[in-house]
């Protein structure tokens, strides 16, 4: 179980409902196996037309020979459900396959939702079988990138893999238990799943030339949704940078830099939400700074923390004034500044003293016209969408 500092925070209710959620013990699975499917139908995802129905990704997934949709092909409150296609639409193949329900373009649900369902992949060494999979937003071409690289570190090669773009009949499936859920209940699995890509990519030849900084600040401002949601970070990683952090947009680099740069920091920090789910990648002794934009305790994180035993510090750079207890990461937008706890905590390591970044009453103005301005927007968007 991870070590925590808690000075940094508000006195307000919410903190103790994180300390306390935070010192629960671990929850884990007993055991995990797998699901077997015969004369099955893989239905790839597709816009939820139902209202009652909450699945953002879409519905799609698995059925059985009579039809009916198998529930271990979906994820809980994101995808999933059985809808009506032709005869016509549906390709053969007659094979077994392993199916690893959906891989969404989000890497922080990656991390949670896919990464999960390798565990049983990796086990068979010798194993050849096509590994089916639905998406949420990917290319044409199905996943690329650091998710593609994601697999062939871990030694599955891109031509066992199917993305699955219409209904497709197999002669069975296998779908893997999850070793991760979104409530923090995990499996060891997920660990050593995660233990063998780092491995795996350390044991590469290493680049000598690259400069790794052992003071990292994870930022979100080369993001394109975070002008949707975040105001007044420049002046925390402002503030970081000119105290020796070496500013990263993780999105802008690949896996092997990724995982090289978490294993060489000593401190790793950033806002709250999925960056911090980047810990999975740190070394043991890699302390992890989360900055809090919002009150809500996210349980994946917890789950995060529990199994890989860091050293975590607690700092709340929400405003108080316009991000009320009980806020979600999934609400926003964010209003961040260099409040008194940020700054106590820089004061703490002999840092630079940084409050006057936002207070100087232009600064203040600016992140209370852009925070105003954001509110407006995101609302009549909602309203658009309706």
């Amino acid at each position: 179980m991870s070590t925590y500092n808690f000075n940094y925070l508000y006195e307000k209710d919410f903190k103790k409902q994180l300390i306390s959620a935070l010192s629960k013990p671990a929850e884990q699975f007993d055991k995990v196996s797998t699901y077997e499917v015969e004369n099955a139908t893989i239905l790839p995802s597709k816009p939820n037309t139902d209202p009652s129905v909450v699945a953002p990704w879409g519905m799609g997934g698995v059925l059985d020979q009579e039809k009916q949709f198998v529930d271990a092909s979906g994820v809980v409150r994101a995808f999933g459900g059985k809808y009506d296609f032709s005869d016509e639409e549906v390709e053969e193949l007659d094979e077994e396959v392993i199916h690893i329900n959906i891989i969404p373009r989000h890497w922080g649900h990656f991390l949670v939702d896919v990464v999960c369902r390798l565990w049983y992949i990796i086990e068979q060494v010798h194993d050849e079988r096509k590994i089916t999979y639905c998406g949420w937003k990917l290319d044409e071409d199905g996943i690329g990138g650091n998710y593609l690289a994601f697999f062939e570190k871990l030694g599955i090669s891109r031509e066992r893999l199917i993305y699955v773009k219409r209904p497709l009949h197999v002669r069975k499936v296998i779908i893997p238990d999850r070793t991760f859920e979104y409530s923090g209940r995990y499996h060891q699995k997920y660990f050593d799943t995660i233990q063998l890509l780092v491995d795996n990519i350390i044991s590469e030849d290493n680049d000598e030339s690259e400069n790794y900084s052992e003071l990292v600040y994870l930022t979100r401002t080369q993001l394109k949704k975070s002008k949707y949601y975040d105001t007044g970070e420049k002046e925390i990683e402002e503030a970081f940078r000119n105290n020796g952090y070496k500013i990263v947009a993780t999105e802008k680099m690949t896996l092997e830099q990724q995982v090289k740069m978490f294993q060489h920091a000593k401190v790793v920090a950033s806002l709250s939400g999925t960056l911090p789910h980047n810990i999975i990648f740190t070394a043991k002794n890699t302390e992890f700074i989360i900055l809090k934009r919002a009150c809500a305790v996210l349980p994946p994180q917890v789950g995060f923390n529990n199994l890989f035993d860091r050293q975590i510090t607690y700092i709340d750079a929400y405003n108080p004034l316009v991000i009320k207890d009980g806020a979600s990461h999934g609400d926003g937008p964010f209003w961040v500044e260099c409040n008194k706890n940020v700054t106590s905590f820089l004061r703490s390591r002999g840092y630079s003293y940084y409050e006057e970044l936002s207070r100087k009453p232009t600064v203040w103005i600016r992140n209370w016209l852009m925070y105003n301005g954001l509110k407006i927007t995101r609302k009549a968007y909602g309203m658009i969408r309706r």
